[in-house]
């Protein structure tokens, strides 16, 4: 039996897309890998604060989310975007996750 997985699907103008950018390579990776882990157990774009270490292998993981949270790529609780559901303690939600 083959596991054939879920699948996410991005723009080819992700790597020029200004928030990435400003992001920069390694939080683009972590940004990336939260996505994948998203769909893969249908989370509606949440992502677990304890869980982020074990996205991808980049150094300073909590940096970098703060980062993803700066260019609001990703919220933390609190946040003010109004297009985006807030997230419960000790998680993030990918901005506008439901809408892609």
């Amino acid at each position: 039996m083959t596991d054939t997985g879920t699948y996410i699907k991005m723009s080819d103008k992700l790597p020029e897309h200004r928030k990435i950018v400003a992001a920069g390579g390694d939080a683009a990776w972590l940004h990336i890998c939260a996505l994948a882990y998203a769909s893969r157990n249908l989370t509606d774009g949440f992502i677990p604060q304890d869980f982020v270490p074990r996205l991808s292998d980049r150094k300073q993981p909590a940096k970098l989310a703060a980062k993803l949270c700066d260019v609001d790529l990703w919220h933390a609780p609190g946040h003010d975007c109004k297009r985006c559901p807030q997230p419960p303690a000790g998680e993030y939600v990918i901005h506008d996750y439901l809408e892609h």
